[in-house]
């Protein structure tokens, strides 16, 4: 078996553990706020670092594999005595990330106690890391992708290893959601006198144009921003229909019990709301491109679609009267489309990046 056909199959498979991780966070989050944390060896967290501890075996056994079968034609690059994808090395470092914040996140709770504070500095460093392993899987889906351009097996046009890549841009839009989640719950105005922003607005904004753009230009083809969004969009009403269920069979199941037995988790088919509210953002951004390369017109335009979707999410779920002020949301937007000016063009040459992998 030579490269990339070894490299096929670990990123197959770092694919699928990285979902079970993803699937493990947003568990592990519900869990958190409605049962608390009284073990480090609570069911999300096997899930999460389950899922991580394989996605890091198979970055390094991707690496090892090719490290023995060499052929500087595939793509891969040299460190050292090694040889592999660059993705992979990416990737292996942002699981070495995780790896290292999860002893520390247990001892902050060891000595703070349980919190249900998304923004805690080790809970960052998890989600930092996971964005870097995110990454650095893209760039080999990529480079997949690019060399079964030629294959008759395609589905509207993309081959599986672009289906994926699609899908785990998706999965990038659903970590900029929850890193919001805070903003919108616990800080949710930033203000200087009399100048006010939602800054969940532009954590949401910026990043959704950066990963729609780039799928665009790594594409070249508009469609692709309605692919990423379809993808996301299964993802996140599989999570938010599933774990609320998953928790409740779950806490009695382990022997746990929940914080307060008149507040339990439930499917909220509200948030449904705000996943379908985004389909503009993403339209726009689709509409506004010529030939593949979406216009930095469109990155301002979609990224304030997408931050009035974060304000439609708001109004919802935050329930916040700040959230109300005209001038505080026109502000918000304005903002996002600015920032997302700044998404759309590092976007831009993101994709170009991934073409050429």
């Amino acid at each position: 078996m030579q490269p990339p056909k070894i490299r096929a199959f670990w990123t197959i498979l770092f694919a699928l553990a990285y979902l079970a991780a993803a699937y493990g966070l947003y568990w592990d989050i519900q869990w958190h706020f409605f049962v608390g944390r009284d073990s480090f060896w609570i069911p999300p967290h096997v899930l999460l670092y389950s899922g991580i501890a394989v996605a890091g075996v198979s970055a390094f056994l991707s690496i090892v594999c090719e490290s023995i079968w060499r052929r500087r034609s595939d793509g891969s690059i040299a460190l050292w005595i090694f040889r592999g994808s660059r993705g992979m090395f990416i990737a292996g470092i942002g699981i070495l990330f995780v790896v290292i914040a999860a002893p520390l996140d247990d001892y902050w709770h060891r000595l703070y106690g349980i919190d249900v504070t998304l923004w805690a500095p080790f809970h960052l460093m998890t989600l930092f890391g996971s964005f870097i392993g995110l990454i650095g899987l893209t760039y080999v889906l990529a480079g997949l992708g690019n060399a079964a351009r030629g294959t008759r097996w395609k589905l509207f046009g993309y081959n599986f290893y672009q289906w994926l890549l699609f899908f785990e841009f998706g999965a990038a839009y659903g970590l900029a959601l929850i890193l919001a989640q805070p903003g919108l719950y616990n800080v949710p105005i930033v203000a200087y006198r009399s100048i006010a922003i939602i800054p969940a607005v532009l954590i949401v904004a910026a990043p959704l144009t950066f990963l729609t753009t780039a799928a665009v230009c790594y594409a070249g083809r508009a469609d692709a921003a309605l692919a990423t969004y379809l993808l996301f969009l299964m993802r996140n009403l599989a999570f938010v229909w599933t774990v609320p269920l998953v928790t409740l069979r779950a806490v009695p199941s382990y022997g746990f019990a929940f914080r307060n037995p008149g507040m339990l988790p439930q499917v909220l088919p509200g948030l449904a709301v705000t996943a379908l509210a985004l389909f503009p953002g993403a339209l726009m951004i689709a509409l506004l491109s010529h030939r593949g390369r979406p216009s930095l017109l469109g990155g301002a335009f979609g990224g304030a679609l997408f931050g009035a979707a974060t304000i439609v999410h708001a109004h919802l779920f935050a329930h916040s009267p700040l959230l109300a002020s005209p001038a505080t949301v026109a502000l918000s937007l304005g903002a996002a489309a600015l920032t997302s000016v700044v998404g759309a063009w590092i976007g831009r040459g993101f994709g170009a990046l991934l073409t050429a992998e």
